[in-house]
C-alpha cells in the first residue's frame, strides 16, 4: 500500500449461480495519480494484448441518474478473450482514461493552489480538503462467452446493479 500510494483496494469475484459467469470487480481509492496504473500497460504486460479499445457511456438510474464515461477494452490471449470496463471518479465526475484522470487531478490541485494564493488565510483548510480527497478507480472484467456485444451488455447490466447497490456512489 505504501509503494502504491493507495488508500484502499478491494477485489471481489461475483459468480452468477445459474450460468456460472464471473465478473471480477476491482476498486481502488487513492490521493495520488501514481497509485493508479493504466490497463493499457498491465494487460499486454500480463500476456493479454488489447484487441479492442473504445470509450463507452454507461447510463445509470440508481442511486441517482448519471452517465459514467468509461473505457471498454477487449484483451485476448491463448487462454481466451475478456472484457474490461473501467473509469476513475472524483465525486460524481467520471474520467474514462488514465491520462484524463491525471489531468483532472492536476487541475484540482492547481485550483487549490489558486485558492490558497487568493485567500492565504484559508490555506490550511484547503490543504486538508485536497489531502483528504480520494479519487476512485472502478474496473470490471469478465470473459467473452458469446460475442463482444452480448457479453458487454451483460457486463453493463451487472455494473448498473453494482452501482445501484453501492452506498455513497458518486458523492
Amino acid at each position: 500500500l505504501e509503494m502504491l500510494k493507495t488508500g484502499d483496494m478491494m477485489q471481489r469475484v461475483y459468480t452468477n449461480s445459474i450460468t456460472g459467469r464471473q465478473v471480477v470487480v476491482f476498486t481502488e481509492a487513492a490521493r495520488d495519480s501514481d497509485a493508479f496504473h493504466d490497463p493499457h500497460s498491465c494487460l499486454p504486460g500480463g500476456g493479454s494484448p488489447i484487441t479492442q479499445d473504445v470509450m463507452i457511456d454507461l447510463r445509470i438510474k440508481k442511486p441517482k441518474p448519471m452517465t459514467i464515461h468509461a473505457t471498454m477494452l477487449q484483451a485476448t490471449s491463448s487462454f481466451g478473450s475478456s472484457l474490461v470496463v473501467y473509469w476513475y471518479m472524483r465525486g460524481a465526475k467520471t474520467y474514462p482514461t488514465t491520462p484524463a484522470m491525471r489531468k483532472g487531478m492536476r487541475l484540482v490541485q492547481l485550483q487549490a493552489f489558486r485558492e490558497i494564493a487568493m485567500n492565504p488565510g484559508r490555506s490550511e483548510s484547503v490543504k486538508k480538503r485536497v489531502h483528504e480527497n480520494q479519487w476512485l478507480w472502478y474496473r470490471f472484467s469478465t470473459e467473452v462467452w458469446q460475442d463482444t456485444d452480448a457479453d458487454l451488455e451483460e457486463l453493463r447490466q451487472f455494473i448498473a446493479e453494482f452501482v445501484a447497490n453501492t452506498r455513497g456512489f458518486g458523492e
